[in-house]
C-alpha cells in the first residue's frame, strides 16, 4: 500500500502485524459475526423506515403545491433534485454492495442463483439477508476490490470518496446558502485516521476497508445509504419550510381534533388526530363546498354553497333533513387572502364524509320478550342503511341455536339448548348481538337479554275431548285406544307462535277410583290405555268419578315434570 517510507524495523512489525491480522481473519469468531449479522439487520431495517418517512414526506410537499403556488412549485422542484441525486447514490452504493458480495461468493450462491435460467437473480441479490452469505469472514477479496492493487490507488473505495465529496457539495447548494452550514450531511472522508495496523495515520480509503472483513463490508456501505437518505431527509424538510414561512403571519394556535370516524358504534375504537393549527383571528377566510362529490372544480364553483367565516375560521352547518340516509359525500376549497399579494387568494382544497343514520340495531322476539326453551323462537333484527345480507346475529352468552328464517339475514329461529334449571321454571338467559359487515368487517350494532323460560303449562284433554269434571261415557273411554293411541294429550294453550316443535307428551299417569269404600289407584306408563284401566273403566258405575292426577309431562326443552294445572275428575255415565 502506498504510504511513507518505513523503516526496516517498521516494515517487520508491519509484517507481522499482517500475518497476524491474517490468522484471526481465519478464525473469526461466531459470535462477533452474528454481532455484524444483527446491526446489518437493523441497517436493513432503518433504511426501509427511511424510505417510508420520506415517500410520504414527498408526498405532503406535493399536497402543498395544490393551487399553483408559484413558491411552493419552485422549492418541491428543487427537493425533486436532492431526491434524484440521492436515489443515484444509493442506487451506486447498492451496485457496490452487491459487487463486492459477488467477489467473494462467486455467481452461483444457491441464494441467489437461478438454476432455471443459469443467472443471477439481481433482485434476490439487492436484498440478501447475511446470514445467506457464506465467505463472512473473507477480508482478501473486499480489500483488493475497495483499494485495489498496492500502491496504485485503483480501488473503488477512490471513486466512492469522490462522490461522497460532490455528492456533499451539491446537496448543500440546493438550500438558501444562510442554511447549508446547518445541514446534517454525513459521508465524510476527509482528514486522518488512527492507523490500526500500525504506527501513524491512515487515510478514509485505508481506515474503512483495509484487510475488513466482508460482513463489516456490508454494514458499513448499509450504513452510507442511511447517511445519504438521512441528508435527504434534512434537505427536503428545509426546503419544505420555506413554502409560506415568510408570508403567512398567525396570531394564534390551538389544539384541533380530527376524528378518523364520524360514526363510532358501541364496541369499536374512536380514533382521532390531535394536531396544532395555527390562525390570524383578523381574517375572515372563504369556504366554498358542494355535496356528493371528491372535489370542487372551476367549472363547479358558480353552483357551490359559500361560507363566511370569523376570526381566521369557518364553521359549516349541512342539514340532514333532505339528504337521506347512507355516506355523505362534499368536497370544497377554502380561500385564503394572500399575504405578499392582497389582491389575491391562495386556494387549498379539501373532501370529507359523513354518515347519516337512524338509532342502532332493533332486536326484537315476534312474538314475546321472552324465549321458550327448547322451541325455535322466531327473531326479527332491523339495522338502518344495512341490508339484510348483512346482518348478523350472534349469541353472546347463554346456550342457543340460531338460524335464519327464510334465508333472510333479519329473520332468525333462536333455539335455547342444554339449560339446567335450579327450580322448576328458573332458567339462564340468553344475550344476543346484532352485528353489520360494514367495508368488510363485523361492526356491533347492539346487544340485547332475553330472559329464558319453559313453555307454558299445556292444557290435558282425555279421549279427544273431556276435561276437568266432563261427563263422560265409560263405552268411549274404555274403547278409544282402539281409535287413537294417544289416550291422555297435552297441547299448547293459545300458542303465540307456530312451530313443530312446540310438542308435550304425556309419559304417564295414575287413576284413582273408588272400589267397595276404598280409593284404589292405577298407574299408566306412557299416554294410552292400560288393558287394566280399561277393566276398571267397565266396571264402574254410572256418576261414579275417575280423578286422572300425577301426570308427568315431557315438555318442548326436554324437560319432565308434573302437570301442575292439578288432577283432572271425569264423571262417569
Amino acid at each position: 500500500m502506498a504510504g511513507a517510507k518505513e523503516t526496516p524495523r517498521q516494515k517487520m512489525i508491519g509484517m507481522m502485524y499482517l500475518v497476524l491480522t491474517a490468522m484471526l481473519a481465519l478464525n473469526v469468531s461466531k459470535e462477533l459475526l452474528n454481532a455484524f449479522i444483527s446491526v446489518n439487520e437493523s441497517m436493513v431495517t432503518t433504511n426501509k423506515n427511511f424510505d417510508t418517512k420520506l415517500n410520504d414526506t414527498y408526498t405532503q410537499f406535493e399536497n402543498m403545491t395544490v393551487g399553483d403556488d408559484p413558491e411552493a412549485i419552485k422549492w418541491y422542484k428543487k427537493a425533486l433534485e436532492a431526491k434524484a441525486m440521492s436515489d443515484s447514490l444509493v442506487d451506486y452504493l447498492i451496485d457496490v454492495r452487491m459487487e463486492v458480495i459477488l467477489g467473494v461468493e462467486g455467481p452461483k450462491n444457491e441464494y441467489y442463483y437461478n438454476d432455471t435460467t443459469e443467472q443471477i437473480d439481481s433482485a434476490r441479490l439487492r436484498n440478501v439477508p447475511l446470514d445467506e452469505i457464506k465467505g463472512l469472514d473473507r477480508y482478501s477479496e473486499p480489500t483488493e476490490y475497495f483499494l485495489g492493487q498496492e500502491g496504485f490507488d485503483n480501488g473503488e473505495a477512490f471513486k466512492m470518496k469522490e462522490l461522497f465529496q460532490r455528492y456533499r457539495q451539491q446537496i448543500k447548494e440546493i438550500v438558501k446558502p444562510k442554511d447549508s452550514a446547518y445541514l446534517q450531511i454525513g459521508l465524510q472522508t476527509g482528514g486522518k485516521y488512527k492507523n490500526r495496523e500500525s504506527e501513524g495515520t491512515q487515510d478514509w480509503e485505508q481506515y474503512m476497508f483495509s484487510h475488513t472483513i466482508l460482513a463489516a463490508d456490508v454494514v458499513i456501505l448499509n450504513k452510507y445509504i442511511a447517511e445519504a437518505r438521512n441528508a435527504e431527509f434534512d434537505v427536503l424538510t428545509k426546503l419544505m419550510s420555506y413554502v409560506g414561512a415568510e408570508a403567512f403571519k398567525f396570531n394564534k394556535i390551538e389544539a384541533k381534533v380530527i376524528p378518523e370516524k364520524r360514526n363510532v358504534f358501541s364496541g369499536d375504537e374512536y380514533k382521532a388526530q390531535i394536531l396544532v393549527a395555527a390562525f390570524d383571528t383578523t381574517e375572515s377566510p372563504k369556504v366554498s363546498y358542494r355535496m356528493g362529490i371528491d372535489s370542487l372544480t372551476s367549472a363547479m364553483m358558480a353552483n357551490a354553497t359559500s361560507v363566511i367565516g370569523e376570526q381566521g375560521i369557518v364553521n359549516i352547518g349541512i342539514p340532514t333533513n333532505s339528504l337521506g340516509l347512507g355516506e355523505k359525500k362534499f368536497a370544497g376549497v377554502i380561500f385564503i387572502k394572500d399575504p405578499v399579494n392582497p389582491d389575491k387568494f391562495k386556494q387549498y382544497p379539501f373532501n370529507s364524509s359523513f354518515n347519516v343514520s337512524e338509532p342502532a340495531a332493533t332486536i326484537a322476539a315476534d312474538a314475546v320478550n321472552v324465549f321458550y326453551a327448547g322451541i325455535p323462537n322466531p327473531l326479527s333484527i332491523s339495522i338502518p342503511n344495512v341490508p339484510p345480507s348483512d346482518i348478523i346475529c350472534q349469541k353472546v352468552s347463554g346456550s342457543a341455536v340460531i338460524t335464519q328464517r327464510n334465508g333472510n339475514g333479519a329473520l332468525y329461529y333462536v333455539k335455547p339448548t342444554e339449560d339446567k334449571p335450579t327450580s322448576k321454571i328458573k332458567y339462564d338467559s340468553i344475550i344476543l348481538q346484532a352485528s353489520a359487515r360494514i367495508d368488510g368487517q363485523l361492526v356491533s350494532m347492539g346487544k340485547k337479554e332475553f330472559r329464558v323460560i319453559e313453555a307454558p303449562s299445556p292444557s290435558i284433554t282425555i279421549a279427544g275431548g273431556y276435561t276437568n269434571n266432563s261427563p263422560a261415557s265409560r263405552s268411549e273411554l274404555a274403547d278409544y285406544k282402539s281409535k287413537n293411541p294417544a289416550f291422555i294429550t297435552a297441547s299448547p294453550k293459545d300458542p303465540l307462535f307456530e312451530s313443530p316443535d312446540f310438542i308435550y307428551t304425556v309419559e304417564s299417569y295414575e287413576v284413582s277410583y273408588n272400589a267397595g269404600g276404598y280409593i284404589n289407584t292405577e298407574r299408566v306408563t306412557g299416554n294410552g290405555v292400560s288393558s287394566g284401566l280399561r277393566s276398571i273403566i267397565l266396571a264402574r258405575s254410572p256418576s261414579e268419578t275417575l280423578t286422572f292426577k300425577n301426570i308427568r309431562i315431557k315438555y318442548p326443552s326436554g324437560q319432565t315434570r308434573n302437570y301442575d294445572g292439578g288432577n283432572i275428575d271425569l264423571i262417569l255415565r
